[in-house]
């Protein structure tokens, strides 16, 4: 009886676990994602990379988020997106993503914030 009791919890968590599971792949659940409009130009787009040879398609086809498309990012432009999705409890949230880039190791770079509180504090996750 202690067994079945342990494992009734274990499986009501392991359901609603699944039940909220988000993939965003550009394709579909675009409304996820948010350009900052502030910013001019925004350079990032969604859409199918055509930057061969190193950037002409997407890890999960056809599209991905890209800064433009088809052109190199201009000097000094600051441009951000964010993705934002509601979790419930009990839940575990996994950021989970495929990236290339490539860009002037002295003078760009990129890095990304966490928002626990609906974008009142940012905390950086991963190093500038």
């Amino acid at each position: 009886m202690k067994k079945i009791l342990l494992a009734l919890p274990v499986l009501i968590c392991s359901y609603l676990s699944v039940k909220s599971q988000i993939s965003i792949n550009f394709e579909t659940n675009r409304q996820y994602v948010h350009f900052d409009t502030s910013q001019h130009p925004n350079v990032w787009q969604i859409g199918k990379p055509q930057k061969p040879p190193f950037f002409d398609s997407a890890y999960s086809v056809p599209d991905a988020i890209v800064t433009d498309t088809v052109n190199l990012y201009p000097v000094k432009n600051t441009s951000s997106f964010t993705v934002g999705m509601k979790t419930y409890v009990p839940t575990v949230t996994l950021l989970e993503f495929y990236y290339k880039y490539d860009f002037d190791s002295l003078h760009a770079g990129g890095y990304i914030d966490l928002s626990l509180d609906t974008g009142r504090t940012w905390a950086n996750e991963i190093g500038r």
